[in-house]
């Protein structure tokens, strides 16, 4: 589990941008090339005199098969270190408890091909 951040509530997939309510997860980032021309390594030298590689800047990668991965955190929870919940929360898993008003977090996600 990770503390830092707040457990996530919901998940959903969208070929838009995430609803207001939702976040944008971030998959990954690809940090762009220079302008030049390819080494016989495979690198890129920016010393040359007929670059064939275009400049392409950073891109934040946040797309998975053309989909947006959206997340809902859950907003009000406590991590217990194992304790029990206060009055008005529930226990979701050892050491973590949300207002009752909420669901559980997921703890789970299984990919599945439908055809």
């Amino acid at each position: 589990m990770n503390i830092l951040s707040a457990p996530i509530r919901d998940i959903g997939l969208t070929d838009d941008e995430c609803p207001d309510d939702y976040n944008t997860i971030l998959l990954g980032f690809w940090p762009g090339n220079k302008r030049g021309c390819p080494t016989l390594f495979g690198d890129v030298t920016t010393d040359c005199e007929h670059p064939s590689i275009s400049a392409l800047a950073p891109i934040m990668l946040s797309k998975w098969n053309g989909y947006q991965i959206c997340i809902k955190n859950s907003e009000d929870y406590i991590f217990t270190g194992k304790g029990s919940c206060k009055s008005g929360y529930k226990k979701c898993s050892p050491d973590l408890c949300v207002r009752k008003s909420e669901k559980c977090p997921i703890n789970q996600v299984t990919v599945t091909t439908s055809k």
